[in-house]
């Protein structure tokens, strides 16, 4: 299943807990992107992406937007492309992305597919149009686990439907209780719709009322997310249209609904609203952003409006609260976090090789080749076995000068595959290799990805301290 509905508890403490200054955020990207806003084709600049959201596994994506019809560069062209371990999946005919077939007979034109939303494989997408909107449906489980694959998927079109009287913008979708919940903002409304039919795609989507977005502080939102807590209570985060600035904001709002003789109430509630602070620009919330949530760890991301050289840059916000350690436990499981750059130890390209270097890179949840075993010997130190690989992290050569490259090796139970934890500032720790006794640092205090981790004299720097982060054991 690409997106299973998570409960998350405590939602809002958790909200209120993803840090908002810029050096909090990660960036990363999504590559070889055949096709998609500033790919190179005539016209496509004037479009930019519009919706994305996050599947289960990792570094799965779908995003929508506009380019220019294939075959008619004047035309308005919406689709949505699925990204797969960070790529282009190549699985619609061998390409990134499929087609929104609109009514031929519809004169309307549709200049983006708004934000979006998936849940259990439902796919749901808002299209904007001249003071109209038509919102599509469509069964996702036909998409492949494997690059190669050939892609199914089929439009559920007894839920599509179009609204001739106010322009949409952005759409959520969740399930509850057997009850499919819809949400859309059309205008200066914000209007809920369920259905009881418990499978995808029966049934219909009905009606049950709306509220004026002024009277409850909802904005103009680009994107929205509904999801559950553990209560079954429901929630909404917006994320609204800030062009022009280099803050970006979200808003969580509790959504009550509430029937009584057969007509339902709606009332929504502020909880809190968050400004992400950015130096420069980069990927926004205004373009394509929205929320995932797994295992309790809640994260923020956003796409930037084009694709460049075959990439879209994303970013994220995370909450690792109630996760970070310096006190790990003979066989748990952990991402290694450096102080200064938040970024974590990684195996480069996930390398399965004895010598393969460490580096620094934004932490994905559920990376196997970012995750480590903590293995605690009889003398008490430790070994760090990478999972992807079951290596451990070593000193080349039993080296011990300065700058030598860590890496990956078989375990040999050596020296220079063992490390201290030396206790830190603010909860952090140093790891200090046991056959050279110099520590683990950045190279050249680093806050880039790739950057090469090695071993160095212990100075007071925060590139040569670390966190851990708890993966659980649970984790794959």
């Amino acid at each position: 299943m690409f997106s299973t509905i998570r409960k998350i508890k405590n939602i809002k403490e958790r909200f209120d807990g993803i840090p908002t200054e810029n050096k909090f955020s990660q960036m990363f990207t999504l590559n070889k992107i055949e096709r998609a806003p500033g790919s190179g084709i005539s016209g496509d600049a004037s479009a930019h992406q519009q919706g994305v959201y996050k599947l289960d596994g990792n570094e799965n994506y779908i995003i929508t937007g506009n380019v220019k019809n294939v075959d008619k560069h004047s035309l308005d062209h919406p689709y949505f492309y699925v990204a797969r371990n960070g790529v282009g999946a190549k699985c619609f005919e061998g390409k990134d992305y499929y087609s929104i077939i609109v009514d031929p007979n519809d004169s309307t034109k549709f200049t983006h597919p708004g934000g979006i939303q998936v849940a259990e494989n439902v796919l749901a997408i808002v299209l904007e149009g001249d003071g109209c909107t038509l919102v599509k449906f469509y069964d996702i489980s036909g998409i492949p686990d494997k690059a190669g694959n050939e892609a199914k998927v089929n439009e559920f079109t007894n839920w599509s439907f179009k609204r001739d009287d106010a322009k949409g913008e952005a759409v959520g979708l969740i399930k509850r209780n057997g009850q499919w919940i819809l949400a859309i903002q059309a205008g200066k409304y914000f209007e809920f719709y369920i259905c009881d039919s418990e499978k995808a795609g029966e049934g219909n989507f009905v009606s049950i009322g709306r509220i004026e977005c002024d009277k409850y502080k909802l904005k103009e939102f680009q994107n929205v997310n509904l999801y559950l807590n553990d209560k079954d209570d429901l929630f909404m985060f917006g994320m609204p249209y800030t062009y022009g600035t280099t803050d970006d904001k979200c808003a969580l709002y509790k959504i009550t609904l509430t029937k009584k003789n057969g007509t339902y109430t709606i009332e929504v509630a502020l909880l809190s609203e968050k400004h992400f602070h950015r130096k420069e620009e980069g990927p926004r919330f205004c373009f394509a952003a929205s929320i995932y949530c797994d295992n309790d760890i809640l994260r923020i991301f956003s796409t930037e409006a084009h694709v460049e050289n075959g990439s879209i840059r994303c970013c994220e916000w995370i909450n690792w609260e109630g996760r970070y350690t310096s006190d790990p436990v003979d066989g748990g499981r952990y991402q290694v976090m450096n102080v200064k750059s938040r970024k974590v130890l990684d195996v480069s390209g996930k390398d399965l090789s004895n010598g393969a270097k460490i580096i620094q890179y934004h932490p994905t949840y559920r990376k196997q080749n970012q995750t480590f075993e903590f293995m605690k010997q009889s003398d008490n130190t430790w070994m760090l076995k990478a999972l992807h690989s079951n290596k451990v992290l070593a000193v080349p050569g039993s080296s011990k000068k300065e700058h030598e490259a860590i890496i990956q090796y078989t375990n040999l139970g050596i020296n220079d595959q063992k490390w201290r934890l030396e206790s830190s500032d603010k909860g952090s720790f140093k790891l200090k290799n046991v056959n050279s006794d110099l520590v683990m640092d950045v190279t050249d205090r680093s806050d880039s990805d790739g950057a090469i981790i090695q071993q160095v004299k212990s100075k007071n720097e925060d590139c040569q301290r670390f966190m851990l982060i708890d993966a659980g054991g649970n984790m794959f």
